[in-house]
């Protein structure tokens, strides 16, 4: 019977203690994982726990601080206040309160406290620290993005560079800021925005938009190499740096941040000459930003090729039928104004189907993209050249002379027969046949216009392909 009792309690002594165990476990996790730093300390004031996220707020080692007291990092120059304010709470039980603490590099920071005391083991203080700055600054950084969504709605590509630029020299005390695209050859830049400031007072080199390699920049391209931020807080003293373009701006420090997409760097963040040196929360600040920025230039060219397909062929990215139409009803009614001539060429390709059905629509592709780019190099500046769909194009001519309109259709006729392509080891080539139509000589609207052209483009075919007709009255 006595033995079954003592069972018993050794049973309810080892539920108890595994009980304690994984409270006490679940006691460190919910500190461990808390954002807040926290401490216990006794009655004395010294330090008998801390965690990791006091250890980084601090910057002491978990080691350093438990051989330390709370009067050593709190920086107030009283200890009899912080005596008395421990006192204090001993008597009330517990309390919220700011006040500043000096980490170990020397930097102040104000840290928001929320102790309470608890009478066990000669009597514990259970503190929570939380840097009030960081957290100001965390708002801050809420604002700014709140700010730069509503120039993104509303301005230019380049209004919400710059501000962005604006928003992380006041984040970081800066004087200059600068933002450049980089290629996916991960070898060329190109110059895309400077800072208000910058523009203003502190450079007048010229350069917007310039695109020059990598190799040729200054060391504060070194981001892009290590694909991390680099800061240089002795600008003067570095070894290996080039020399500034003429009327840049003089530099004293700079920190630069890279911005990464797919495992490439696409662009490069930077700010410069702040009075001292740049700290890490510098850095979070300016990757806060360029990150945000980013994002929102991503969204834009998004917003922008989902409105260039609108009008435009996704292959060959000639502008298409519906863009046509619109540049057809704008240029008949200056025409009308100015009592000219508009024509349009009709062209179709001959030979263009047994290369698909033979080597496949990869290699029809290739024939389609090749054949726009040479057509665009044949035309003048002012004339258009569209897609229509499958092998069918067309060429919008303005002020269409006799004269102009036959050298045009004989140099693209000439033009195509001399691309050259290559599948599977053997040569292919296509020819154009094209018909030509005149507004108002031919046609009284756009639709019709286009009626006569393609009838002529038909009657170029039966003539034999590989030449052009112009539209019969």
């Amino acid at each position: 019977h006595h033995a079954l009792d003592r069972r018993e309690r050794d049973l309810r002594g080892e539920r108890a203690e595994k009980a304690l165990r994984h409270s006490e476990a679940q006691y460190r996790a919910a500190v461990e994982t808390s954002p807040d730093g926290f401490c216990i300390l006794d009655r004395q004031g010294r330090l008998l726990e801390v965690n990791e996220a006091y250890t980084h707020l601090s910057g002491y080692t978990r080691a350093e601080l438990l051989s330390m007291r709370i009067g050593d990092l709190d920086a107030r120059d009283h200890p009899e206040e912080l005596a008395a304010h421990l006192d204090r709470i001993t008597r009330t039980g517990s309390d919220l309160f700011q006040t500043p603490h000096r980490a170990k590099s020397g930097r102040l920071w104000q840290a928001e406290i929320n102790v309470s005391y608890w009478p066990i083991t000669g009597g514990r203080f259970f503190a929570f620290f939380r840097d009030v700055h960081r957290r100001q600054r965390s708002e801050a950084l809420l604002k700014a993005r709140l700010h730069l969504s509503e120039i993104a709605a509303a301005g230019s590509l380049d209004d919400l560079l710059q501000a962005a630029l604006d928003e992380a020299e006041r984040f970081t005390g800066s004087r200059i800021g600068f933002l450049h695209f980089v290629d996916p050859d991960q070898e060329h830049l190109t110059l895309q925005a400077w800072s208000s400031n910058t523009l203003k007072s502190a450079c007048t080199a010229s350069g917007k938009s310039l695109h020059y390699p990598i190799s040729e920049a200054g060391v504060w391209v070194e981001c892009v190499r290590r694909r991390q931020p680099v800061v240089h807080n002795d600008y003067a003293g570095l070894p290996g740096k080039k020399g500034l373009p003429q009327g840049h701006a003089t530099l004293s420090r700079e920190l630069t941040v890279p911005v990464l997409r797919d495992d490439r760097v696409v662009a490069i963040f930077g700010v410069g000459n702040k009075p001292e040196d740049y700290t890490e929360e510098d850095v979070e600040a300016v990757q806060h930003l360029a990150e945000l920025v980013l994002e929102v230039v991503e969204h834009k060219r998004t917003e922008a090729w989902i409105a260039h397909l609108a009008y435009h062929d996704a292959l060959t990215q000639l502008p298409n039928r519906a863009l046509l139409a619109d540049r057809l009803q704008q240029a008949m009614a200056q025409v009308a104004r100015d009592r000219r001539r508009l024509a349009v060429c009709y062209l179709d390709l001959d030979g263009f189907k047994p290369i698909n059905d033979r080597y496949g629509h990869q290699a029809g592709d290739e024939v389609l993209i090749g054949l726009a780019e040479g057509v665009r190099r044949i035309i003048r500046r002012n004339e258009l050249f569209f897609r229509l769909g499958g092998d069918e194009f067309a060429v919008l001519v303005p002020d269409a002379t006799p004269e102009a309109l036959s050298e045009l259709a004989a140099r693209v006729v000439e033009g195509v027969g001399a691309l050259q392509f290559h599948f599977s080891g053997q040569a292919a080539s296509v020819t154009a046949s094209i018909g030509a139509a005149c507004y108002p000589l031919h046609a009284v609207d756009g639709e019709s216009l286009m009626a006569a052209a393609d009838a002529a483009m038909y009657r170029a075919k039966a003539a034999g392909r590989n030449c052009w007709t112009l539209a019969e009255r």
